[in-house]
């Protein structure tokens, strides 16, 4: 089992829900449009950078998904067809990607792609970048990291300074004799298409992966710990959490979460 970047997000907002959701992988309770849009604009774009069929590439991943969404239970190419919203949301992301690859498309040279990058000191740690390449302006060459987004980001520095990509670079840095020497963060929306770009900054990254060691060493005690915040009431796993803190059987509430979203 890898633990990534996105796992340590859940473990800072509650221990517990990190550890439910671990333990219970469950589908989705409905397609989140605007995340699906994102992930077939992302595979329209690695698509280009393989030299392969952007569409085609597209409509390979929604089966993949709605296969997801079925709970392993192979859709029927009419299903596909009929789901007017998955279309829909198809053409956007085709969209999406073209307009991105107008803009930057020919910046990098791309030398991989949505690539798993697992921690060579620790390999329960580790990720997916979107790309890494090398970048030349006739002046300087720069071995870059790009991760592309979809969506409106109100502030798109402030996402740059998350620590994501730096977490990135610094999983890339240990398996690569090329160092990454600059982040690009694209974001794309349909509007347009921007990009901020900074060099890595691998202490971050270095933290980040410490703190996400230390989670996965208190995993086994996580459910036992409860997290009380405001959101709790809004948590799926309220019911659950104070079905175990009363000394009850808390795998049952589970079950029920897990069946009704496959209904």
């Amino acid at each position: 089992m890898l633990y990534t970047y996105s796992d340590l997000q859940q473990y800072w907002e509650c221990p517990r829900k990190w550890a439910y959701g671990r333990e219970w992988e469950v589908p989705p309770k409905s397609l989140d449009t605007a995340m699906f849009r994102g992930t077939l604009a992302h595979v329209a774009v690695q698509a280009y950078f393989k030299g392969a069929d952007a569409k085609a590439a597209i409509a390979d991943r929604i089966i993949t998904e709605i296969e997801y969404w079925t709970n392993g239970r192979p859709p029927t190419s009419a299903l596909v067809e009929a789901d007017r919203q998955t279309r829909k949301v198809s053409e956007q992301a085709f969209n999406l990607a073209a307009k991105y690859v107008r803009a930057y498309g020919g910046t990098v040279s791309v030398q991989d792609i949505e690539q798993e990058l697992i921690d060579v000191d620790n390999p329960q740690l580790g990720g997916h970048r979107d790309a890494w390449g090398f970048s030349d302006d006739g002046k300087t060459k720069e071995t870059v990291l790009i991760e592309l987004k979809t969506g409106d980001y109100p502030d798109i520095e402030q996402l740059l300074a998350s620590g994501q990509h730096d977490f990135y670079a610094l999983l890339h840095n240990k398996l690569y004799e090329q160092p990454i020497t600059r982040i690009y963060l694209d974001v794309i929306t349909p509007e347009l298409v921007t990009r901020v770009e900074r060099p890595p900054q691998l202490e971050r990254g270095m933290y980040l992966l410490e703190q996400l060691a230390t989670a996965v060493e208190q995993a086994p005690t996580a459910i036992e710990r409860p997290h009380y915040t405001w959101a709790c009431r809004r948590c799926e796993f309220f019911k659950a959490c104070r079905t175990r803190d009363g000394r009850g059987d808390d795998q049952v509430v589970l079950s029920q979460i897990a069946q009704r979203r496959l209904e």
